[in-house]
């Protein structure tokens, strides 16, 4: 969050000159871009977006006793996904310039997937497997990309991820009333909240 707001604190100017230019990309950019926004609103959306979720899923790794894990996986990610998102942009795209933290916000959101299975596997002691996480993330990454390009149909795309929660909700209770777990650790005040954030 510091560095997004250290970049959001240059002149216009400077930060327009560190968007990722496809057709001319640079090493530098192709990393710096990641931070830059050109518009208070959508500066202020990835922000708030990366603060919900990063301290949801810095709150899920420590009930779950992964601090050392999640700050490995943490300084992973913030290394290398803005170069490889940067490289994925060339090679599908050869014009146009990118910049913001949308990509980077969405690789928390793999954290988090990660994070809530392994928190649900520890804290709650539900019966879940690993392929569940890589679902989770599948289906949010299909929702934002669906999203973005919604327009006037967000509301039916809202719907849709509703029925999805709801239906993902309806399975994870059904698994756990047919595995005989003990629920009783999740009855703790906030444990079953935070895994259902």
């Amino acid at each position: 969050a510091a560095a997004l707001l250290g970049v959001w604190l240059l002149p216009a100017s400077v930060r327009r000159g560190y968007r990722f230019d496809y057709a001319d990309p640079s090493v530098v950019d192709a990393y710096v871009a990641h931070f830059v926004h050109l518009e208070a609103s959508h500066f202020l959306v990835n922000l708030a977006g990366y603060v919900v979720l990063i301290g949801t899923t810095y709150a899920l790794a420590v009930l779950a006793g992964r601090r050392t894990r999640f700050r490995v996986t943490f300084v992973a990610t913030f290394l290398a996904l803005p170069w490889a998102l940067s490289m994925a942009n060339v090679a599908f795209s050869n014009t146009g310039v990118g910049f913001g933290f949308s990509g980077m916000v969405t690789g928390v959101l793999a954290l988090l997937g990660l994070e809530t299975y392994a928190y649900a596997a520890a804290t709650l002691s539900l019966p879940l497997e690993r392929g569940n996480a890589v679902l989770v993330f599948a289906v949010e990454t299909v929702l934002i990309t669906v999203a973005l390009g919604a327009g006037e149909r967000l509301v039916v795309v809202g719907a849709v991820s509703g029925i999805l929660a709801l239906a993902v909700g309806l399975l994870v209770v059904r698994t756990v009333r047919r595995s005989g777990v003990d629920v009783t650790r999740a009855s703790r005040p906030g444990y079953l909240e935070l895994g259902g954030i």
